[in-house]
């Protein structure tokens, strides 16, 4: 309907087209098409009637079905394992990452799509995402980059990364990843270097890419020192942290995470151990109680933000046309009383 002004009016859920562009204008709707993308030669004189029309009728372009026309999407999927034993939403680095994906994506002038896949559900997932051409590129976890997987995407030609070091393919895809092993040596080396001696690493799952590489970073820096490496724990419960300190073969530990850290703090008070005179702690991550301990803990920081935001730069180059990349991101520690022995 047009009202007295010759402005069309829409109902409330029918937006205005670029047909309505053209019938307000007097002209064809291939010509308002060519006139708003800008690829073709359109008089002065039409172009601000068609810009008139534009801003009267408060036109907004459906940006998805363009793209699409055009081959490209503008979106950027991030595919997350949603199985139950993920533990995908209820993981504060990853949730992290999520942001710095997200700030890098908007900057970038993309959308962010999220999608879970459940058990089984990868493929089709994958299928749908690249045959649709709903994603210009794809960023998925670890515990979704199995072999099947990357064969798909390195098959399927599209852009993708993994945010975090696959333990297949790793040479033939783009990843980001936390320098683990640079943090292992770290953690070790800050302990020999305050008067450790006999030192254990404690918590984690055995089965966990990330964690082997942390040990083993460890584990290097004590063959450097020439100290021999004698207990190793992935369970990171009370009982086996009482039991590991009652020993007394250790007075360093080196924790997977927090709460690995806090099973050692609360064991060594049961014991009626000092932290850090008897038994010094560092722990990996700062999150979310590493400062509030008591002791406040030592800890290897690591920048999940970063990385979320690495991943997007590599994925958008790749989009671009570049090649796979691979990048570790940089950890450093926070030295805090838990391993900061009193000399003398």
């Amino acid at each position: 309907m047009i009202n007295a002004s010759g402005c069309i009016k829409k109902g409330i859920d029918v937006p205005v087209t670029i047909k309505d562009i053209a019938k307000k204008v007097g002209v064809s709707t291939s010509t308002v098409s060519r006139a708003l993308t800008g690829r073709a030669t359109i008089s002065e004189e039409t172009r601000k009637r068609i810009s008139q029309a534009v801003e009267e009728l408060n036109y907004h372009p459906n940006a998805i079905a363009r793209n699409l026309a055009n081959g490209i999407a503008r979106t950027v999927c991030l595919l997350i394992d949603a199985s139950e034993d993920s533990g995908a939403f209820s993981n504060a680095f990853f949730t992290n990452s999520v942001f710095g994906i997200e700030k890098a994506v908007q900057k970038c002038g993309y959308d962010l799509l999220i999608t879970g896949c459940f058990d089984g559900k990868v493929s089709k997932t994958l299928d749908k995402l690249i045959l649709e051409r709903k994603t210009d590129g794809i960023i998925i976890p670890p515990s979704l980059a199995c072999k099947s997987v990357l064969d798909k995407l390195i098959g399927g030609h599209i852009p993708f990364v993994v945010l975090g070091e696959p333990q297949k393919q790793s040479s033939l895809c783009s990843w980001v990843d936390i320098n683990n092993s640079q943090g292992g040596m770290i953690a070790a080396q800050h302990l020999l270097d305050n008067g450790y001696e006999r030192l254990a690493f404690f918590g984690g799952k055995e089965t966990d890419g990330f964690v082997q590489r942390r040990l083993g970073g460890f584990l290097e820096c004590l063959e450097a020192n020439g100290k021999n490496m004698e207990e190793v724990s992935f369970l990171n419960d009370a009982c086996a942290a009482v039991d590991i300190l009652s020993s007394g073969k250790f007075d360093g530990f080196v924790c997977n995470d927090n709460f690995a850290a806090f099973e050692i703090l609360k064991a060594a008070k049961a014991l009626n151990l000092d932290v850090p005179n008897d038994v010094g702690v560092v722990t990996f991550d700062n999150y979310p109680i590493a400062p509030y301990m008591d002791p406040p803990l030592s800890c290897i920081d690591i920048d999940t933000l970063a990385q979320g935001a690495e991943a997007t730069r590599i994925l958008i180059n790749q989009i671009n046309g570049s090649h796979p990349q691979q990048s570790l991101i940089s950890t450093e520690l926070i030295e805090r009383a838990s391993s900061r022995r009193v000399k003398g």
